[in-house]
């Protein structure tokens, strides 16, 4: 989005449809791809150009940080953004960039600023491709079967742009259509509580009628976005530990939905124990925004208490910790 030349003046402006953002970044199911998806069913266009461009100083700023974080001293001249403030992130385009900068670095770790800058504009643009192709099924579709091109470009600061061709592991990146799922990951924002609680009663209507378990949640894309992105749960359930009760099963949630806490009787009886913990780590560090407390018909840890006590007994006739409880 900060071109020094404008896209428009590269390029017939009537031909076009420019889409911008700054550092050149693409994430999954972003405006910016979404602009695309639709340009292209719109309009069926033939070729679709990612660019990086020299000078990017988005880019610039995360490089100088990784480049400090790994004890080189940065002395270039140019006034970058201040993207970090105490090496602590304070943009989401750090995370946005952390791959192709890293890879940048292990190329050329003795590389100087500018190399490893050029570097990571042009890794970045292959990222960025690669995310529309394992993320966006309508994308990979028209790519696989002829419809679409996808070509990296690299702007330089004179005006000139260099053709970069296909992403070198296409082929490999087209051979299994994305599902056209995602799961939520740490970069998702929090869910208001109002929203979780609609999305947690839907789940359950689907449940209930017989019409859960349609959401595709082995597609292998799917399975290296949520294990290499954090989680984000949207939810906290405390729920039983009976075996006829699987929480995430009732509320039709995929990996990374909800966060589950299950124990015998669905208590919460110490002020230091791991289901408290656990249920301030999901509202202190992960966001949560709500916290559902379940109980189920036939509970056998409520059952056997209540006959205990009403054949005159007390809990800790019932034995063991579960009595306690």
């Amino acid at each position: 989005a900060r071109l020094t030349h404008p896209i428009e003046a590269l390029f017939d402006p009537a031909s076009i449809i420019s889409l911008r953002v700054c550092g050149g970044i693409i994430k999954k199911n972003d405006a910016i791809m979404g602009s695309a998806e639709f340009a292209l069913e719109e309009y069926s266009a033939p070729t679709l150009i990612v660019m990086g461009n020299e000078g990017n100083d988005v880019i610039a700023a995360a490089v100088e940080h990784a480049m400090q974080k790994a004890g080189r001293k940065v002395d270039a001249a140019k006034a970058r953004l201040n993207l970090f403030k105490d090496s602590e992130k304070v943009s989401s385009l750090l995370e946005a960039l952390l791959r192709p900068v890293d890879d940048a670095l292990q190329q050329a770790p003795h590389g100087s600023f500018k190399d490893i800058c050029d570097a990571a504009v042009q890794l970045n643009v292959w990222n960025s491709i690669e995310t529309l192709l394992t993320i966006s099924c309508s994308i990979a579709e028209r790519v696989r079967d002829g419809r679409l091109q996808i070509h990296g470009a690299y702007l330089g600061t004179d005006g000139k742009m260099q053709l970069l061709g296909f992403h070198p592991a296409q082929q490999e990146l087209i051979a299994t259509l994305p599902s056209g799922e995602s799961f939520r990951t740490a970069s998702d924002v929090a869910v208001p509580a109002g929203e979780a609680l609609a999305a947690l009663y839907a789940g359950n209507q689907r449940y209930i009628a017989g019409i859960s378990g349609q959401l595709a949640t082995y597609d292998r894309h799917l399975m290296k976005e949520i294990t290499d992105g954090g989680q984000k749960p949207f939810a906290i359930v405390l729920g039983c530990a009976d075996s006829r009760c699987p929480v995430e099963l009732m509320f039709d949630a995929r990996p990374g939905d909800i966060f589950v806490l299950r124990n015998a009787g669905n208590t919460l009886t110490s002020a230091s124990g791991s289901t408290l913990g656990s249920t301030e780590y999901a509202v202190g560090p992960l966001d949560s925004k709500l916290i559902m407390v379940t109980g189920h018909t036939n509970c056998g840890a409520v059952t056997a208490t209540v006959k205990t006590m009403l054949a005159g007994g007390d809990t800790a006739s019932v034995g063991g910790s579960i009595g306690k409880v």
